[in-house]
C-alpha cells in the first residue's frame, strides 16, 4: 500500500484565538499534537504545513523546523489559501492528498486511515469525515468538530480548480475544498459511535476555553486518547439536569 502525503493547514492569525496553533498543550504546542498524531496513522507519508507567510507566522515556521516538517509558504495573505493549495497540489505526485487543519489536536489516526481506505476503494473526488458548510443528511453518522479529515483526489482537484475558479466565492478561498463539494462526487466516512451528546462533542481549538477542555481530556484520558474515549469522556461530563416537574 502506498503512503499518502498530508497537508496541514496552519496560521497564526486566527481572529477568535490568535496564535492558537502554537498555544502550549500538554507539553507540546497544539500543532505538535496534530503532527504527532498524524504520524501514527498507518497510511500517511510526507507531512507538510501550508502557512500564509505573514510576519505573524514566523514563530510557527521556526517551530516547524523542530517537529520537523516541510513548510509551504503562501502569498502573505490568509485569504489566498486556495491558491496556495493549488500550488502545493501541483508540486505533489500522489493520487490522493490528506488535508487537515492545525487546530485539531485530538485528531484520530484511525479516522485518517479510514478516510484514505474509503478514497482508494471508491470513485470519489473527495472523502470527508465532516464539513460544516456541507453537512451530511444523517448527522448521527458524522464525526464531530475536531475530527475533520479530507482525502482529496489530487488530479480531480486541479481539474475542478481549472474549470470553476472563476465561480469561486471570496468566502470559499480560505476553506479550499468547497468546489469539490459543489461540483464533485463526495464520499463520507461514518463515525463508529455518535458524537451527538448534550452538549455535543467539539474538540476543535477555536477559543481559550476549548484549549482548556482538550487539556483536561488529555489529563484524564492520556495524550493519545482516541475518538471513542473522547466521546465517553463527554458523556461522563454531561451536566446533570433535573427532570421537569
Amino acid at each position: 500500500m502506498k503512503s499518502v502525503p498530508v497537508v496541514i493547514q496552519a496560521s497564526m492569525s486566527s481572529k477568535r484565538f490568535p496564535g492558537k496553533v502554537m498555544a502550549p498543550l500538554h507539553e507540546k504546542a497544539v500543532v505538535g499534537h496534530v503532527v504527532a498524531r498524524t504520524r501514527k496513522a498507518k497510511r500517511t507519508g510526507l507531512i507538510c504545513l501550508t502557512v500564509p507567510g505573514t510576519p505573524e507566522d514566523f514563530p510557527l515556521i521556526q517551530h516547524c523546523q523542530k517537529l520537523p516538517v516541510s513548510v509551504f509558504l503562501g502569498f502573505g495573505h490568509k485569504q489566498l489559501t486556495l491558491f496556495q493549495f493549488f500550488n502545493v497540489f501541483r508540486a505533489l505526485d500522489s493520487r490522493f492528498v490528506v488535508r487537515l487543519t492545525a487546530d485539531n489536536p485530538l485528531i484520530d489516526p484511525e479516522v485518517i486511515d479510514q478516510a484514505i481506505e474509503k478514497a482508494e476503494t471508491g470513485n470519489y473526488d473527495i472523502v470527508a469525515s465532516r464539513n460544516d458548510q456541507f453537512p451530511r443528511m444523517v448527522s448521527d453518522l458524522e464525526y464531530p468538530p475536531g475530527y475533520d479529515v479530507e482525502v482529496i483526489d489530487r488530479e480531480k482537484f486541479l481539474l475542478m480548480f481549472a474549470r470553476h475558479h472563476i465561480e469561486i466565492w471570496p468566502s470559499d478561498v480560505e476553506h479550499v475544498t468547497p468546489i469539490l463539494y459543489k461540483y464533485g462526487h463526495v464520499g463520507w466516512v461514518d463515525a463508529p459511535v455518535s458524537g451527538v451528546t448534550d452538549p455535543p462533542v467539539n474538540v476543535t481549538v477555536d477559543y481559550i476555553h476549548d484549549l482548556c477542555q482538550v487539556e483536561q481530556i488529555m489529563k484524564d484520558c492520556g495524550p493519545d486518547a482516541g475518538y471513542r474515549e473522547v466521546v465517553q469522556w463527554h458523556i461522563r461530563h454531561q451536566p446533570f439536569v433535573l427532570p421537569a416537574g
